[in-house]
């Protein structure tokens, strides 16, 4: 018997939205509507007054289950977030790492050494722009001084205008990239 008020119940909530949302606004519409509103209220009454105790408890279930299965997904997403954000951390902690390895003077590429010291050179000279490097032997990683030394020869323009061609060094000493002091010096 609930079973027949419930889905005369639904049957009257759908006439009440039609009701509602036409666009018609006559007298005879709004006196339908409230009467599809109090169809539809009665109809739920007495389709909850109705039901059987079994009907009732079967009904509560499903209401608790479906309310289960609404939080699920809030907690999966929540975790979900928290996992993702866990591994962005850790991602970030594995690419710090590396970019502070990649950052310590001991493993500087041999470029990058000649390129750091010919810069450092070309700031002493009196025509930086004139400056001809030739190159030298590879720079060499002394691990007891934790420096990088480099020799080779330049050829450049004195005061003069003259061009010399010098032997010169150079020597980078520090722990990283950052706090490493370079020193050049020409030889003759």
């Amino acid at each position: 018997m609930s079973s027949l008020f419930s889905l005369l119940s639904a049957v009257a909530f759908i006439a009440l939205l039609y009701f509602f949302f036409t666009r018609k606004k006559n007298s005879m519409h709004k006196k339908r509507a409230w009467q599809a509103l109090a169809a539809w209220l009665g109809l739920s009454i007495l389709a909850g007054a109705t039901m059987s105790p079994e009907e009732r408890a079967a009904s509560q279930q499903a209401q608790s289950t479906q309310q289960t299965t609404e939080r699920q997904p809030a907690a999966d997403s929540t975790q979900a977030a928290a996992d993702t954000a866990a591994q962005k951390a850790e991602a970030e902690k594995e690419k710090a790492a590396k970019e502070a390895e990649k950052n310590k003077l001991p493993n500087m590429n041999k470029f990058e050494v000649i390129v750091d010291c010919e810069e450092s050179l070309k700031n002493k000279l009196k025509a930086p722009s004139t400056a001809k490097f030739q190159t030298g032997d590879d720079p060499v990683w002394l691990d007891g001084e934790s420096a990088w030394t480099y020799m080779a020869t330049v050829d450049s323009q004195n005061s003069f205008g003259a061009m010399l061609r010098s032997k010169w060094g150079c020597v980078i000493k520090g722990t990283t990239k950052d706090d490493a002091t370079i020193k050049t010096t020409v030889i003759e």
